[in-house]
């Protein structure tokens, strides 16, 4: 969203008010909470984009046309799906007016809850937010940006919390895994090679090796045609590497594959693995 001036009636206040009275209060309605981009002296670009590629839920207010949102908007239709657009007003962009653009006024918060609890819940349930993905056919590009996206959450949560107690961070990412859907995205944690967590409670104490058995993914051509490389387990090659990333495939689940990002942390000692899986339903390309 714009912080700046934009035109008289939109002036900086306009902006701070909207988001604190109106945006804020009606995503933690919906259980989110709230984050916009502050002008800093560092690399803002880097900050917003890492953002973009790492939220879970993205509101992109398109109020003025801005040309810095709408820059943002396509950045993250090109890596993610799970975005809203708000605007005051009907001058929709011709080139996304067929996705959905939710419609405010500043005296309208009430309706304003209600209309952002179905496009939220459109956004959750759906995988057809972005004319990128839609029209490209690149959701392996947005499984990809949400394993590390969950990988980086998790692994931060861990360096957060103690160092002497991880079943604290352990606790708190279990809470958040509850709130995904485990069709798309899963995260495990390994302690001395054994399930410490996983989203099936069942798994907890499994040796890692055994969780990741006869996988296949696919290697660089060799020839004229490219090589299946059938390896007995994925785990001793997370291990070894340390962190890292893999696009994987288990051998009876021919139409999906699951992109999987991977660290080792040092102090608890621990590995976290994300895992994001993509179905492909149609040509992927």
């Amino acid at each position: 969203m714009p912080f700046s001036k934009t035109t008289d009636a939109h002036d900086e206040s306009y902006w701070e008010n909207l988001f604190t009275d109106f945006i804020k209060p009606a995503l933690a309605a919906h259980g989110y909470e709230a984050h916009k981009s502050v002008d800093t002296p560092n690399n803002i670009t880097k900050h917003i984009v890492r953002e973009l590629a790492f939220a879970d839920l993205v509101l992109a207010v398109l109020t003025d046309h801005k040309p810095n949102v709408l820059y943002e908007l396509g950045v993250r239709h090109s890596l993610r799906q799970g975005t809203i657009m708000i605007l005051e007003g009907d001058q929709r962009p011709f080139d996304i007016s067929n996705y959905g653009i939710l419609s405010y006024g500043p005296a309208e918060l009430e309706k304003f809850k209600l209309d952002l609890g179905r496009y939220i819940k459109f956004a959750e349930q759906s995988a057809e937010d972005s004319p990128v993905a839609d029209f490209l056919n690149q959701r392996i590009t947005v499984s990809v940006n949400l394993a590390i996206g969950r990988l980086r959450q998790c692994v931060g949560i861990i360096k957060e919390g103690s160092s002497a107690d991880l079943s604290s961070s352990l606790g708190r990412i279990g809470e958040l895994q509850k709130a995904w859907n485990p069709e798309k995205e899963q995260v495990s944690v390994v302690v001395d090679d054994k399930m410490e967590l996983h989203v099936d409670p069942a798994n907890k104490g499994r040796p890692a090796s055994e969780y990741w058995p006869d996988e296949t993914w696919q290697e660089e051509p060799r020839g004229a045609q490219s090589q299946i490389c059938r390896a007995p387990s994925l785990y001793p090659v997370m291990k070894a590497r340390r962190w890292g990333f893999r696009i994987a495939q288990i051998r009876d689940k021919r139409n999906r594959l699951t992109a999987i990002a991977f660290e080792t942390v040092e102090t608890p000692s621990c590995m976290v693995i994300a895992e994001a899986h993509y179905h492909q339903e149609s040509r992927p390309y």
